[in-house]
């Protein structure tokens, strides 16, 4: 696996994965802040409770007959419109940065690319 670098912290034969994901690297580079990283993790969460990842449908999940959940309060539109506020003050460049390396987590080195990452999630955050 590329980009993974474990760390045995016990001397232990186990080691713990510390930089699994590019926004993970970003935080320990000091590149971004806890903020700035719990606010990608909140939108990877989002993306996954929207149905954006593949997966096996719950077995378990009990559905009343007759309900429907409420549209408004899902996953999907919350991440809608975080990404439409995204857009609104960062253009289609803030909304592909979020989704190129919180999302789909593609690696980049480019400086500018991870300032406007920081800018979006910092303004997301509010922090």
């Amino acid at each position: 696996m590329t980009g993974h670098k474990p760390k045995n912290t016990d001397g232990s034969p186990r080691e713990k994965v510390r930089d699994q994901l590019f926004v993970d690297s970003l935080l320990l580079r000091d590149q971004l802040t806890i903020e700035q990283h719990l606010e990608a993790e909140r939108i990877l969460l989002l993306y996954q409770f929207a149905g954006g990842f593949l997966g096996s449908p719950s077995l378990t999940a009990v559905r009343v007959p007759g309900t429907r959940p409420e549209p408004y309060t899902s996953a999907l539109m919350t991440l809608s419109r975080t990404l439409k506020r995204i857009r609104a003050k960062f253009g289609l460049a803030g909304v592909k940065a979020v989704e190129d390396h919180v999302i789909e987590d593609l690696r980049t080195d480019d400086q500018h690319t991870i300032e406007l990452l920081a800018k979006v999630l910092t303004r997301l955050s509010g922090s």
